[in-house]
């Protein structure tokens, strides 16, 4: 059953996906899906933006970018990455607890329950993964 279940979670998120996310961000190869910008904001060196997508035959997709100037990629990818330090900046985060780690994929579990102004609390379970580019660029695909 162990054995069954690690090659489930490696399965969760594939090479696939990180093409399908590459593909996502590359907005003149992205006309099939009709992706509507959320918000966009820019300060100083640091720019965020959002989209979603409601596709027809799949669930809600939402995309968002932020670009930090002065930062090293390394840096950013493990600031965002160590979920238990996000409980202490990040003011949403209630609880968070890892679930599970497949070392030789990196594919990540993990259960968080965040609070948003006038809502009851969310809970989350989700699967992440994070891959590094050639050039040093991050993708985390959850």
């Amino acid at each position: 059953f162990l054995l069954k279940q690690f090659s489930r979670i490696s399965e969760l998120i594939t090479e696939g996906d990180l093409k399908c996310l590459i593909d996502n961000l590359d907005e003149k190869a992205n006309e099939i899906e009709k992706w509507e910008n959320v918000t966009e904001k820019s300060k100083g060196l640091l720019s965020y933006k959002a989209k979603c997508c409601k596709p027809k035959d799949g669930p809600f997709k939402y995309l968002s970018v932020t670009v930090f100037g002065n930062c090293s990629p390394e840096l950013l990818r493990d600031f965002y990455m160590d979920c238990e330090y996000r409980k202490q900046w990040d003011r949403t985060v209630v609880e968070h607890e890892q679930l599970q780690i497949d070392e030789r994929t990196g594919i990540e579990i993990g259960r968080t329950i965040k609070k948003f102004p006038l809502l009851t609390h969310r809970e989350y379970v989700l699967a992440w993964k994070v891959w590094e580019g050639s050039n040093k660029t991050h993708y985390c695909f959850t």
